[in-house]
């Protein structure tokens, strides 16, 4: 482990995180990947109405919060931790698969911490809670890009894994997509979850049933033990087409089949299908990232014009009263001084007015 991943590792072991999701399965799904990312403390509530509460007595250092909720929402638990004084300083970073711009833009102005959308990569998950809480619920301009900032998802090719102990069928798939996709390759399980273990996760991966040892229904059910497994998609290539064997699939996560021997054309069109899909979503991440970014330009730039023009102008002011109320001025004096007073009143005016736009 290299020294910046042991830091973030030292880092997040001293978080206390708060998971609202109202969907069981989902809520011990984020458990698991909190503890992948060896978080100290998690705290879990099941809807909103239960999390501020327990935000006010556990005193987390963030929330994470699906957005989609019944009754409170994610938006509607903002709005209620920002106007409540225990909780108006504490991150929430809120989740989401899909959401209108409009609502998204009611977070930012609402002080939302940071935004991530389904499905996510471990790295991603880490960088956002860190980010949050490093920044704080007010943003800082001087803090640095973040993740989807500093280079663009879109502007990556994605990973493809493929998977089959058969090297005509590798080498068939290889050339499919080599000049589209980063191609990576496994001729059996173990190599393929050390592959989806690692640093460079795949964005989809194509994994054959029939393999000797662990054949494709065990790696993808073992996939999906894995911190980031869950969020990778799987499609099957397999010469079996009975309905057991495709329910079997589903059950262990399979988003799709193709089937042997393979037709290239209809592989081709099955995988860019899925990585255009997957392509939008981390296009909606890089555009609530620069929404966010933006928002935070102009919190900064309004923090900027109080501290370095709004109160020295407050201040002026002020020393002007002060002279006027001694009384000791002479006419002349006491106009020029009016003058004064009313343009630094107006340069006053419009400072706030451009904090305001």
């Amino acid at each position: 482990m290299d020294c910046g991943a042991t830091m973030k590792t030292e880092e997040m072991s001293r978080l206390q995180v708060l998971v609202v999701n109202p969907a069981v399965s989902a809520r011990y799904q984020t458990l698991h990947l909190l503890r992948g990312l060896s978080v100290g403390t998690i705290h879990a509530a099941a809807n909103g109405e239960e999390a501020l509460p327990m935000a006010r007595l556990r005193r987390p250092d963030l929330v994470l919060s699906e957005w989609d909720m019944p009754d409170m929402d994610g938006l509607a638990l903002l709005k209620a931790m920002r106007g409540d004084p225990q909780l108006t300083q504490m991150p929430l970073v809120l989740v989401t698969a899909d959401v209108d711009r409009s609502l998204v833009e009611q977070a930012v102005m609402s002080g939302v911490s940071d935004l991530l959308v389904k499905p996510y990569t471990l790295r991603r998950l880490e960088d956002k809670i860190l980010g949050a809480v490093r920044r704080g619920v007010v943003p800082s301009i001087g803090f640095g890009a973040t993740p989807a900032e500093a280079s663009s998802p879109a502007a990556e090719k994605p990973v493809l894994l493929v998977v089959d102990d058969t090297p005509d069928n590798l080498r068939l798939i290889v050339d499919l997509f080599a000049d589209e996709y980063r191609v990576k390759v496994a001729d059996s399980g173990e190599k393929a979850l050390k592959i989806c273990a690692g640093p460079d996760v795949p964005d989809l991966v194509l994994l054959d049933v029939m393999m000797p040892g662990m054949d494709g229904y065990e790696v993808a059910r073992r996939l999906r033990e894995l911190p980031q497994g869950d969020a990778i998609p799987v499609i099957f290539v397999t010469a079996l087409d009975d309905d057991a064997s495709k329910r079997r699939g589903f059950d262990v996560g399979a988003v799709d089949f193709v089937a042997k021997p393979i037709d290239p054309d209809l592989m081709r069109l099955r995988v860019r299908n899925f990585m255009r899909w997957l392509r939008l979503h981390k296009q909606r991440q890089l555009e609530y990232d620069r929404m966010l970014a933006d928002a935070r330009r102009e919190a900064a730039r309004g923090r900027l014009l109080q501290e370095e023009v709004s109160k020295p102008l407050q201040a002026a002011l002020e020393q002007a009263s002060a002279w006027r109320a001694e009384g000791r001025l002479h006419e002349s004096q006491r106009a020029a001084l009016d003058a004064i007073e009313q343009g630094l009143a107006q340069a006053l005016k419009a400072t706030q007015g451009l904090q305001e736009t």
